[in-house]
């Protein structure tokens, strides 16, 4: 017996909280990262505002999932391969992301913060919002 297709719509949900899952981590080892360089301006606060708003961002989008019984259960990078299993409906299914691809929709999610574009579903939206 094969398993069902994981629908489009759940791939593109699981997606997006791995990249604000991403997105959140990556800026706060940036942010470790700056500590060591000597700059003219901090940008540390940015990073931490940036770092906020991504994991405020995954959580929520963590929860809408299992709210639809959708729970992402483990990720890795192996081969080359970004590999994220979830389990959907009682079925563990293996999404597999380009790193690279990952990084790019990571950065366009930074493009999107800093111009205070709005989310499709609005959630967490408001990019610079409360950055004094």
């Amino acid at each position: 017996m094969s398993q069902p297709a994981v629908p489009t719509e759940w791939q593109e949900h699981v997606r997006e909280c791995i990249l604000f899952d991403l997105l959140f981590k990556v800026a706060m080892v940036d942010r470790q990262t700056l500590r060591q360089i000597p700059l003219s301006l901090s940008y540390i606060n940015l990073l931490e505002h940036l770092s906020r708003w991504a994991e405020r961002r995954h959580h929520y989008l963590r929860r809408a999932l299992l709210d639809r019984g959708c729970e992402v259960i483990g990720t890795q990078t192996k081969e080359g391969l970004y590999r994220v299993q979830a389990r959907l409906n009682g079925y563990v299914h293996e999404l597999l992301y380009s790193p690279e691809l990952l990084r790019a929709e990571c950065q366009a999610r930074v493009q999107q913060w800093l111009t205070g574009e709005e989310q499709q579903d609005g959630a967490g939206s408001g990019g610079k919002q409360g950055i004094g």
